[in-house]
């Protein structure tokens, strides 16, 4: 059975496997880094513009190596993928007709297919969750104090890898901690601190080296910290309807998982994995409504479905009820407009429209150029490759380029080129100017704004030419904390007046003087 599934997953991922433009933020900072200028977006100036620490970690350790960013996170995500179906199948080895089934439920969805590649840090998130929460819902392993302690290092890894994956675990974790620490007492936080060792580290790292805790990208969807929208953002509910349309097994699968869990709680009521795997799967969707979804249809569903189906499976006392649940899943994938069981040559995503919202089908939008079966067939082996670029560092200055899609473009242009990104993912000073009008300018996530004057002469001078003087007062604040020395005194205080507020006022300033 471990063979038939390993296998038929492996032909799938061949057809569907795809990266997009969103990885190469992360390439060009991994490539800055392994030749040797810091882990930065433009050299000589560090902004963290990558979103998932440990999956850029993963990434730096075999680009080291291969250098080159096409085949190299394809390779990665399949060996992930590979890893989390063997741990699914070890967990339920005594029943193979519940793996087959729960394989069988996962490929339905076009979700799941599409994110168990993309160059993203998904495959690495699953796999942590399968960690997690499998041991506990296709087994009982004892409460122990060492069991604890790698609950919170599972945890705590996960939360490096994708920060607001932590509300999946913060039900679990948090009852787990109220047991600890009723049986163990002191010892249980301690043990805490010891399974959050990579988040502290890692977050003690990025606020010396980068000024900041939190990665660019927040500052910059966040508005700089100033979002003020209500609770029910008005597109996550178009989010969860195209993801209705355009994959039609993902959200009726959620449901069904979390509605045989809740059958299961009341027929035995009891606190335990499946209320509490349960309760985490509906906090995500509540922030997935909070932040009005993604502009990539269906990406914040690959995770909530891999832990519905692994309720569904554990609860449904019927083998043959699952895999007839599992059949119907997958011929319903039928009805949705790309089933990825049907993804194969190089045309088979000609057409991708995007919808009003800004909500596009990611995989399709790149195949016929970034998928794994189309560059093979092209025989394009320099796809991605640095080597394959023209670098020349020894000009006597960098060429300011300004854009917004800034993945592939930026990794292609190489460190020669100083990018400014208008959007402010991986621009200090842009990701903290103030936009007016975010209910209607966010629904993608992404915030557009106008370069304030100045701000390129100011790169291409290498001073401070920012003609409105609070702005200005601010960059000076900004250019000591991301290109000034790391260990002087001025520095850290200028990195704690930044992320205390200090210089709000001034932003606010240029905001109302500026901003229409």
């Amino acid at each position: 059975m471990l063979v038939l599934v390993l296998a038929a997953f492996t032909w799938l991922f061949y057809q569907n496997a795809w990266t997009g433009d969103d990885p190469y933020v992360t390439f060009r900072s991994v490539d800055n880094w392994v030749r040797g200028w810091g882990i930065t977006w433009n050299t000589g100036e560090r902004v963290q513009a990558y979103t998932h620490p440990l999956w850029m970690l993963v990434l730096s350790a075999c680009y080291f190596f291969t250098r080159e960013a096409f085949f190299t996170p394809l390779a990665i995500s399949y060996v992930i993928d590979i890893a989390l179906l063997v741990l699914l199948f070890r967990a339920l080895k005594k029943e193979p007709l519940r793996f087959a089934a729960l394989s069988l439920l996962l490929v339905s969805s076009k979700a799941f297919v599409d994110y168990s590649s993309s160059g993203l840090e998904n495959p690495l998130s699953h796999l942590l969750a399968v960690l997690y929460f499998a041991p506990y819902l296709f087994g009982d392993p004892p409460r122990t104090l060492t069991r604890f302690r790698n609950d919170v290092l599972l945890a705590s890894l996960a939360f490096i890898t994708r920060t607001d994956t932590i509300v999946f675990y913060a039900p679990m974790l948090g009852y787990s901690l109220f047991l600890a620490l009723k049986e163990y007492r002191a010892r249980a936080v301690v043990a805490v601190l010891q399974g959050a060792v990579p988040a502290i580290l890692w977050y003690g790292f990025a606020t010396i080296y980068y000024g900041f805790p939190l990665p660019n990208t927040a500052y910059s969807k966040l508005n700089g910290g100033r979002l003020d929208v209500p609770f029910f953002h008005k597109n996550a509910f178009a989010y969860f309807q195209n993801s209705f349309e355009w994959d039609p097994p993902t959200l009726i699968l959620i449901a069904l998982g979390c509605a045989a869990g809740i059958y299961a709680v009341v027929r035995r009521p009891r606190i335990g994995p499946v209320p509490l795997t349960i309760a985490g799967v509906v906090l995500y969707l509540g922030y997935v409504v909070r932040i009005g979804g993604d502009y990539m249809s269906g990406r914040f569903f690959a995770l909530p479905l891999l832990l519905a189906m692994m309720v569904l499976v554990a609860v449904v006392p019927d083998r043959r009820l699952t895999m007839e649940a599992a059949v119907v899943a997958f011929v319903l994938a039928f009805a949705g407009p790309r089933p990825p069981v049907l993804a194969s040559g190089l045309n088979d995503h000609g057409g991708v429209g995007i919808e009003r919202t800004g909500i596009r089908d990611e995989r399709g939008g790149y195949h016929g150029y970034s998928d794994l079966s189309t560059v093979v067939a092209r025989r394009d082996w320099t796809f991605g490759r640095a080597d394959a670029r023209k670098l020349n560092l020894h000009g006597p200055t960098k060429t300011v380029v300004i854009w917004g899609a800034i993945g592939h473009f930026g990794y292609e242009n190489g460190p020669e080129t100083h990018d400014v990104d208008f959007i402010g993912l991986s621009d200090a000073l842009v990701a903290r100017i103030p936009v007016p009008d975010v209910m209607e300018r966010w629904g993608r996530g992404h915030l557009f704004r106008t370069l304030p004057e100045g701000y390129i002469e100011s790169i291409e001078a290498g001073e401070n030419l920012i003609v409105d003087p609070s702005l200005h007062e601010v960059y000076d604040k900004l250019l000591i904390i991301t290109t000034g020395p790391i260990w002087r005194a001025s520095r850290f205080r200028a990195v704690w007046e930044m992320n205390t507020g200090k210089y709000r006022k001034q932003i606010t300033e240029y905001g109302d003087r500026n901003v229409h």
